[in-house]
Parts: C-alpha cells; sequence; structure tokens
C-alpha cells in the first residue's frame, strides 16, 4: 500500500513579527503529532536550495523564520500561514531588542551594531534601525500576498485573539479535529506520549504512530501556555520592560516613539510597503 503524500507544512515569518511565540506553539503541536519541525532562521541556512535542505532533513513542517519569497516560490506542495506587522511597530520594536536584548550569537552584524545604537539617542538610534532593518522591509515588499496555499495573518490579530487565530492556522493546515469520541481521543493521547518519548534521529516516526491532527482543546492549551503573560515574566500586554524580548506585546507602540522626523523619513523610504499591507491608513502622526 502506497504511504499518503502529504504537502509540507509551512510557518513563513518575519524578524520581529511573533516568530519566537509562533515557533514555540508550533514546536508542541509537532511533537504531540509526531511531525518533524526544521527551523530556518535565515536565508543563509538555505545556501540557494531550500528544498534540498527539506528533502535531508525529511521534515514534515518548516518554520521559516525570515522568509524570502523566491524561496517559498521553489517549493511545490506546500500548505502554510505567512505572518506580517506594521512595519513601523517592526522597526520599534527591532530597536529595542537589538540595542538590548537580542541574542548575538550568530548573527554576526548584530554586535557591531548594537555597539553603534548604545552611542546614539533614540532619535538616531531608530534613523539607524531603519537601514538595518532593509533586507527585513525588502522581503515584506516581495512577497506575494495572493497565494492561495498560503494563509495571510496580521500579527495585530494574533495577540488580540491568539486563540482564534491559531484555530484559524490549524484548520488551514488541516491539523485541527474536534474529536467527541473517547477511543480517538485516547487514541492520540497514545501516540502523542509515544512521539513525546521519541527523539528524531534519521527519520520521524513510523506513519501509523503519528496522528497528524491534534484535538482542538489540546492546541488551545498550547496557545495558552505561551501567553505573554507566561514568557514576559507575568506582566500583561503593555507593561514594558526593555530588557526583556518580549518587550510590550501591543500594537501601535510606534506612535510613542516616532517624531516627526521619524514618520517622514519612513513614509518616503517604506510608504509603498505601509500601503501594500493595509496599514498607510493607521497613520496617526504628523505626516
Amino acid at each position: 500500500m502506497t504511504a499518503t503524500r502529504h504537502p509540507l507544512l509551512a510557518f513563513f515569518g518575519h524578524h520581529k513579527c511573533a516568530t519566537r511565540f509562533v515557533l514555540a506553539i508550533l514546536k508542541q503541536i509537532c511533537t504531540d503529532c509526531g511531525l518533524k519541525l526544521l527551523t530556518i532562521s535565515s536565508a543563509k541556512q538555505v545556501d540557494g536550495n531550500v528544498r534540498d535542505l527539506i528533502a535531508k532533513s525529511r521534515a514534515d513542517v518548516l518554520a521559516y523564520m525570515n522568509a524570502w519569497w523566491d524561496h517559498r516560490q521553489s517549493l511545490e506542495d506546500v500548505r502554510g500561514f505567512h505572518m506580517v506587522r506594521d512595519p513601523r511597530d517592526l522597526l520599534v520594536s527591532a530597536y529595542f531588542s537589538h540595542l538590548h536584548s537580542h541574542e548575538t550569537r550568530g548573527w554576526e552584524a548584530l554586535p557591531a551594531h548594537r555597539e553603534s545604537l548604545k552611542d546614539l539617542s533614540k532619535e538616531d538610534g531608530l534613523m539607524l534601525e531603519m537601514d538595518f532593518c532593509e533586507p527585513v522591509f525588502q522581503a515584506m515588499r516581495k512577497w506575494n500576498y495572493q497565494d492561495e496555499n498560503i494563509l495571510e495573518l496580521r500579527f495585530e490579530r494574533l495577540v488580540s485573539d491568539p486563540y482564534q487565530s491559531f484555530i484559524d492556522i490549524c484548520q488551514h493546515l488541516d491539523l485541527l479535529r474536534e474529536e467527541s469520541n473517547i477511543p480517538s481521543r485516547n487514541l492520540f493521547r497514545c501516540k502523542s506520549m509515544l512521539n513525546r518519548c521519541y527523539r528524531f534521529g534519521s527519520g520521524p516516526l513510523p506513519m501509523r504512530w503519528r496522528s497528524r491532527w491534534i484535538p482542538a482543546e489540546r492546541m488551545l492549551s498550547a496557545v495558552y501556555n505561551n501567553r505573554f503573560a507566561k514568557r514576559a515574566g507575568g506582566r500583561s500586554p503593555g507593561q514594558e520592560n526593555i530588557q526583556h524580548h518580549f518587550r510590550k506585546g501591543i500594537p501601535g507602540d510606534w506612535n510613542n516613539h516616532f517624531s516627526v522626523r521619524h514618520t517622514r523619513e519612513f513614509n518616503h523610504r517604506y510608504g509603498d510597503l505601509l500601503e501594500k499591507l493595509g496599514y498607510s491608513e493607521r497613520s496617526s502622526a504628523a505626516a
């Protein structure tokens, strides 16, 4: 009997667009379902051929944390979701993260950039950050937002309603089931326990021990276990700690940090991106 071929499941993200939050939840879902997860942090890992990297790892799920459209386009059988954020909020989040909290290991350019930010005021630091984040904005600019196989999501909706957002994600990925009969639930629990005890070596568990679906309550518990308050040391969204990776957790914070100079320069450089993503009408600072 020929095994059923499943599409590659994928999360396509961008720097400072809730990638760590999403990845933590995906890891729990993949462990429960017996799916092998491949995480790509940057285009350097791809080395020109993302398909070979996926085939070599025998991954069922891809988490591409800083995605480029041309790499997505090279993958034929994919079903995934893509996360974006107001680029101005992304810039502010990146500024504080690069100045204080983001780990420098594996990122050759960040230590020197951090030292430069330390010597600048916030006013000038945000201007420098516009240059540093240029590759992220270019990746968002070049993305195809009309891909019928990719569910498009916004950071703003994710943080305001993470539970419904992940219901939508898992339904789109065909991972979610609302099983009401006890035998099905018990079978999932047995498979999940086996998957959690297993350490992926040369390949995943045999297909008969992999569920490829997760009960709704189990998925929602993964979201709850990774909520902002827990990841941020008990703080609620909006309570700021500039030294923490989960600094504030709310949209629209750019209004608290952009000056007229920042707004004008950002609109000059990236006004087309704001327009493309539908954020241009949300501007409340002077232009």
